[in-house]
């Protein structure tokens, strides 16, 4: 497949690399290779879905979290929906905080969700955990206060009241 990447039209040089890609992946469990070959793909489309979640995957699989959350990144750019943006882009900060040790990256991308969907409670309650293990308080209040917003009246609410109460004593 290697020589025939090379003389290709360019939709079919990509159906190569894909196949490149999975035999490295599926066959050979060589993640770097399979890496490679994706963004190869990548080099010639840098829109192209099928290499960008194969990156994902390869990447997640073999622990290359900084890999993973910029092929995490790189789909959220590319989608026009929101929701699914939101989705990424939380998962991304959650790797960034829990594999990557990356507080303030990951509080950067959890923001950037809220700004997205001001009420999108995961994201609320990773910067709360966040910001609590930073003791970022004024942030912590804060991030309480947007998460009291959207609950109102539910009951999850109640423990949410008893933490404010204990940070504005």
């Amino acid at each position: 497949y290697e020589r025939a990447v090379e003389h290709a039209e360019p939709d079919r040089a990509v159906t190569y690399l894909l196949k490149i890609g999975a035999l490295y992946e599926d066959h050979l469990d060589d993640p770097v290779q399979a890496i490679h070959s994706y963004r190869r793909i990548l080099d010639r489309d840098a829109r192209y879905l099928g290499a960008i979640h194969a990156l994902q995957r390869v990447t997640e699989a073999g622990g290359r979290y900084a890999e993973f959350v910029e092929a995490l990144v790189l789909e959220a750019e590319l989608t026009p929906d929101r929701a699914h943006k939101v989705g990424l882009l939380s998962r991304a900060g959650e790797v960034l905080d829990e594999h990557l040790n990356d507080r303030e990256a990951a509080i950067a991308v959890l923001r950037r969700v809220v700004t997205l969907d001001p009420r999108y409670i995961p994201a609320l309650t990773a910067l709360g955990r966040m910001y609590y293990r930073a003791g970022r308080w004024e942030d912590l209040l804060s991030t309480y206060q947007a998460e009291l917003a959207v609950l109102g009246d539910d009951a999850r609410a109640v423990p949410l009241l008893l933490k404010v109460g204990e940070l504005t004593e």
